[in-house]
């Protein structure tokens, strides 16, 4: 009997405050709509009362609260009721950038299942590396998700910097065969006014100067920080670091040059996953090449003439290939964090930018 009475209590209130509902907005008395409203027990979110109430609210001139599924939001049965009313569109922060898509696309691996001094020959994935200037994200081994079409060419994805821009290395060479320095130029430590930057620097007029807005003008690191070895012989740091601490960095300990264009390093191609010894199964291994490709990374000043890290034909990073000799060039681009992109890295769908 109780069970009952108290639907018929319902029905009454819910029927009255449906009734009143018109006459109260009227009268500007939606306080006693929500009086009525808060003692239904089983009606109170029927979705005619619902709108009642946010149209009373809208009447009110209140600010209103409410997430809604889709973009719009159907008030019906409203009775040809006359209002108007302003919508204050809040848009969420949502970081759509190149960066962090690949970053959500990827299982971030906090170290790498390879210590440098091994080579990598499978895919490792996307490791978190940390700086002195924050975080990056670095791909390593035999990765297949690292692709983007740009310009016209197919490029490969180093790293995620710490400001969020994207570093990417073409996936393949130039055409010629390009010294670093020239026979007149040997011993030049300065890679702004080398011969490989004149190179590159005509290699990007030709494919890459529409695209100016969408690269980074930033630092490529010349590492030529000196060491002295037991026997009194000066050669780079970069020689310990790589090949007997097994220490890649992505901090330049010697001079970093700003630019629109540069090299890899050989900090980096390590962390890739190359070595001193063959790999043709990591993402930088380029099949069918007679000829190595350079990196800016120098080694030995051999009576002047500076030895350069170079990647040979089986993937290894050599030690020392003289600066005047003919070796291809892979150009290194940074990618604003501006950008963003569509597709999932793969060859089949690889990124490429809005």
């Amino acid at each position: 009997q109780q069970n009952k009475n108290d639907y018929i209590a319902e029905r009454v209130r819910t029927d009255w405050l449906l009734m009143m509902a018109p006459i109260w907005l009227e009268q500007k008395q939606w306080k006693t709509f929500q009086s009525i409203r808060s003692q239904l027990q089983w009606n109170k979110f029927d979705s005619t009362i619902v709108c009642w109430d946010l149209l009373h609210q809208i009447d009110s001139k209140k600010n209103l609260s409410k997430t809604f599924a889709q973009d719009t939001l159907e008030i019906i049965n409203l009775e040809q009721a006359n209002f108007s009313f302003e919508l204050e569109v809040k848009s969420l922060n949502v970081d759509n950038s190149f960066a962090n898509t690949i970053l959500n696309q990827n299982e971030i691996k906090e170290s790498p299942m390879t210590t440098f001094n091994q080579v990598a020959v499978l895919d490792e994935g996307l490791i978190k590396g940390t700086s002195t200037n924050g975080s990056y994200y670095y791909f390593r081994g035999n990765v297949s998700n690292n692709y983007v079409s740009f310009a016209g060419n197919m490029w490969r994805i180093l790293r995620i910097n710490e400001d969020n821009s994207v570093k990417l290395i073409l996936d393949g060479t130039s055409p010629n065969l390009v010294s670093l320095n020239t026979n007149e130029q040997l011993g030049n430590n300065d890679f702004l006014t080398s011969n490989m930057y004149q190179n590159l620097s005509t290699w990007y007029t030709s494919y890459l100067q529409e695209y100016d807005n969408d690269i980074l003008s930033t630092m490529y690191c010349l590492d030529n920080s000196l060491h002295t070895n037991s026997d009194g012989r000066i050669d780079y740091l970069s020689h310990v670091r790589l090949f007997t601490d097994y220490a890649p960095s992505v901090v330049c300990g010697g001079t970093n040059v700003t630019a629109k264009i540069g090299l890899i390093t050989g900090d980096e191609v390590v962390m890739a996953g190359g070595s001193n010894a063959a790999n043709q199964n990591y993402f930088l291994y380029i099949p069918n090449l007679e000829v190595s490709w350079w990196t800016m990374t120098p080694m030995a000043n051999n009576n002047g003439t500076i030895g350069y890290m170079a990647v040979n034909k089986d993937g290894a990073l050599e030690q020392s290939v003289l600066e005047n000799s003919s070796l291809f060039m892979r150009p290194v681009i940074t990618l604003t964090r501006r950008v963003t992109v569509t597709g999932d890295g793969t060859l089949d769908n690889p990124y490429t930018l809005k």
